[in-house]
């Protein structure tokens, strides 16, 4: 009966070691889940961020695109006015340039001295 009971130990001590490495096996998996289960929560977290920056920039890119488009439309009416100012500014000087040098142009005279001014030029 000392095999037997031998047999009996040699089990035992088999479980027990079963027992405690299934045990330590267990709490690895156990924590390995629960870290994952924290990277899950973290990555979760940084989504919701991601896309409330997303969301942030493209609501920036579209009052930037609306900015965009209403200079481009000063610019052009700027342009515009600018051609218009040219022109005027050209027909000015031509005007002035007829103007020059002609003494009835210049202010209005008074009829007696009309008779003077034609005799002087």
């Amino acid at each position: 009966m000392i095999i037997f009971d031998e047999i009996k130990m040699g089990i035992m001590i088999a479980l027990v070691v079963a027992l405690v490495g299934g045990g330590l096996y267990v709490r690895r998996l156990y924590n390995e889940v629960e870290a994952d289960k924290l990277a899950i929560s973290t990555l979760q977290a940084n989504q919701v961020k991601l896309l409330q920056t997303n969301k942030d920039n493209m609501d920036t890119i579209n009052a930037l695109r609306v900015e965009h488009d209403s200079s481009v439309a000063i610019i052009d009416e700027l342009a515009k006015q600018s051609t218009e100012l040219r022109t005027n500014q050209a027909s000015l000087q031509a005007a002035i340039k007829k103007d020059k040098g002609s003494a009835t142009r210049d202010a209005p005279i008074a009829p007696v001295l009309m008779d003077t001014l034609k005799g002087l030029q």
